[in-house]
């Protein structure tokens, strides 16, 4: 026998969620790039933190988000956003960690990122992602 229909209201953070998701494909031009890695280095690297740095607690997130920033700081034409008169080379790396919460993901960002030792990567991400499973998390986080 088929279940009824059931309708949940969207909760306001479900709204912004899905605006923002629309607006991101509707007027960014997008595009999606796919590669294969051999990853035993990142896993060899993590082990590695893990033992010379016991206590800052290294994760696989805290390497690629560092990874990323100065990949970006290098290839500044990547950390990019576009306009209808111009391409705006952003000088400031902020990187955006997804963190699934109870009615969605929401996406604080690291600010500054390529300038934050890797301590302070997995210190910020943890404080965003515990501000942010609390709903505490600030607009400008």
């Amino acid at each position: 026998m088929a279940r009824e229909d059931e309708i949940k209201r969207n909760s306001p953070m479900r709204k912004t969620i899905a605006k923002r998701l629309l607006e991101s494909h509707a007027d960014i031009p997008t595009f999606f790039l796919t590669a294969t890695f051999d990853m035993q280095g990142f896993v060899d690297l993590r082990a590695d933190l893990k033992k010379r740095l016991p206590d800052v607690g290294v994760s696989y997130n805290d390497i690629l988000v560092a990874a990323v920033a100065r990949s970006l700081r290098e290839h500044p034409e990547v950390n990019s956003s576009w306009s209808d008169t111009a391409i705006t080379h952003h000088g400031r790396i902020d990187i955006g960690i997804a963190v699934a919460v109870d009615g969605g993901l929401i996406t604080p960002v690291v600010r500054n990122a390529d300038q934050r030792t890797l301590g302070d990567i997995g210190a910020a991400v943890r404080e965003l992602a515990g501000k942010a499973r609390a709903q505490k998390l600030m607009p400008e986080e």
